[in-house]
């Protein structure tokens, strides 16, 4: 396929010196679902992803350092370098591990997009004689072993992803390319995108929240009878019926052993997987940040100078995403901008501090206000499809930058 590269006063835009970020209200009912309330530009589609959306976005995760194991030490564990299309992650991961006959559950180093084909690395405990050079699921699945070693490597080992798009454009090309320059050299708050609440049904934070405050009635209006856009018909017949037909037999949703405690008048908080209340709790403090971001950005506050209470990395403000189980101990102009996100959010620093006995713990921790992508390039592909390849730290979304151009 032939590429022609930008026009060089265009070209040298992506690479130039950071722009002055002046921020817009967002009134997409899935931004503000999720607690993003400003964006950079005015909303508008300025392009799409294009068809098929699996073979159009592409995202490769990136390393710190060399894998361990590489240097041909030998171990129980096996690191396979998977790559998956139109598969989560975590089921592509299972996958790989019954073709070689592993029943432990694997480790990924992040979840990536369903819709995406992806390159990742998967390690897990593999006997002698279970390791298999190449394992595919045709159509789905390719996984080639790098190594086997001692033990998987650290998260850590993660130092983020680089992402190509390719996208359609909806508007006139100019424009449309004028738009992701301004993206790429802007500094994008570090918000935590859609994905952190679930692809199908973006509602884990909520469930986060009606389980912190124990209100068993609308956790369990929140996991049978939410619908969402996104979902297959036979997904919401199955919740409405409670998994009672025939057709719903060999659903993987967790929902249906819920349906048949209420049905046998049992507990439902043991009929939740430890994970998916994990995945909850972790989805409330994602939202309390994007809470407390959108009302720094609100009063004025300039994403690189800290305020009173926050911290410094370098150069750049971190905020404290509150811990659920931990006492709140942020003080100054952060702890009161928090007290005012708990609000918002219809919760106090008590429900943090004081959790249900069956709501996991998780610890606090700091993340950086703002994040810029790294290596931006632009290309032309043929009238009207452009090829948008950047990279992004460690926790940050590709979908910063694609909900600013309508693209996600």
């Amino acid at each position: 396929m032939h590429i022609t590269r930008v026009p060089k006063e265009m070209e040298k835009a992506l690479t130039g010196s950071v722009v002055q970020e002046v921020f817009q209200p967002a009134t997409r009912p899935l931004d503000l679902l999720v607690g993003m309330l400003y964006r950079l530009l005015p909303e508008k589609t300025y392009a799409k992803i294009a068809s098929p959306r699996e073979r159009s976005f592409i995202v490769m995760e990136q390393y710190r350092s060399e894998i361990p194991g590489m240097a041909g030490k030998q171990g129980h564990y096996c690191i396979y370098l998977m790559v998956k299309r139109g598969e989560a992650s975590i089921d592509a991961a299972r996958s790989i591990a019954r073709r070689i006959g592993v029943a432990v559950q694997p480790l990924i180093y992040g979840l990536k997009d369903a819709e995406a084909t992806t390159l990742q690395v998967v390690c897990m405990k593999c006997e002698p004689g279970q390791a298999r050079p190449l394992v595919t699921v045709p159509g789905r699945v390719w996984a080639r072993l790098l190594a086997k070693t001692a033990h998987c490597p650290s998260r850590n080992l993660m130092r983020g992803n680089c992402f190509i798009v390719i996208l359609e454009a909806l508007d006139n090309l100019e424009e449309v390319m004028q738009a992701i320059q301004y993206v790429f050299s802007a500094r994008l708050p570090a918000y935590y995108a859609y994905q952190r609440f679930g692809t199908r049904r973006p509602n884990s934070h909520i469930i986060g929240k009606i389980m912190l405050i124990n209100d068993r009635r609308s956790l369990l209006l929140e996991l049978l009878d939410s619908d969402y856009p996104d979902e297959s018909p036979m997904s919401i017949k199955c919740r409405r019926l409670l998994w009672v037909s025939e057709e719903c037999s060999h659903t993987r949703l967790y929902e249906r052993r819920i349906a048949e405690a209420i049905l046998h008048g049992k507990n439902i908080d043991r009929s939740i997987p430890h994970h998916v209340k994990r995945i909850a709790v972790s989805a409330l403090q994602a939202y309390i940040f994007n809470i407390y971001l959108s009302l720094r950005i609100r009063e004025g506050y300039p994403l690189t100078k800290p305020l009173s209470g926050e911290r410094l990395k370098g150069s750049r403000p971190l905020a404290w995403v509150p811990g659920i189980g931990e006492p709140l101990t942020l003080k100054d102009e952060a702890g009161e901008l928090l007290a005012r996100a708990l609000e918002y959010a219809g919760l106090t620093a008590s429900d943090l501090r004081n959790p249900p006995r069956l709501v996991p713990r998780v610890h606090g921790y700091w993340r950086p206000i703002y994040t810029q992508v790294t290596s931006p390039s632009l290309d032309m592909v043929d009238e009207g499809r452009l090829v948008a390849r950047f990279c992004m730290e460690r926790g940050m979304y590709a979908s910063l930058v694609l909900r600013e151009i309508g693209a996600w």
